[in-house]
């Protein structure tokens, strides 16, 4: 999970969005407001009816383009109540939400407050990490019901 993400605020204007994804090379931002209370999602695919699906490399746009952008606020292209997890969500079962609705980031809340965001590029650099490709080690894999976890866990352990 990628801790305090860079977020846009509803009020903030298309241009100022598509520059932060820009300068911290993204797809996607958490839409906040007040206090980081998640409100919406944008990502770069909202913005491609304002300047095509080349916005992320094209340098500059035409004076038309670039005022239309600074006229369009995210508040008013944005997923507004995006699909969330908790933070003690695994990652299977975030891999699951982001096959199941097509999506390339879950924000990450504790209540409505924005703590973070798990983007397919998480999801995938964390299974490498337990594959653990290269290296000469072994895994052991168990499917334990959700009921008793816990207790099966360390009844496996012990």
């Amino acid at each position: 999970m990628a801790k305090s993400p860079v977020v846009a605020t509803e009020e903030m204007s298309l241009e100022e969005a598509l520059y932060l994804m820009r300068k911290y090379k993204i797809r996607r931002l958490p839409v906040v407001r007040g206090e980081n209370d998640l409100c919406g999602m944008i990502v770069i695919s909202d913005i491609y009816p304002y300047v095509g699906p080349h916005a992320m490399t094209k340098a500059l746009f035409s004076e038309e383009v670039t005022e239309q952008l600074r006229n369009v606020r995210v508040g008013s292209v944005m997923t507004k109540s995006p699909i969330t997890c908790d933070r003690n969500a695994t990652i299977d079962e975030i891999g699951v939400i982001m096959r199941r609705n097509k999506i390339g980031a879950v924000p990450v809340v504790e209540g409505i407050k924005l703590v973070g965001i798990i983007t397919e590029s998480d999801i995938l650099g964390a299974l490498s990490n337990i594959a653990q490709v290269g290296s000469d080690s072994r895994r052991i894999f168990f499917r334990i019901p959700v009921m008793d976890r816990i207790n099966t866990f360390y009844r496996i352990v012990s």
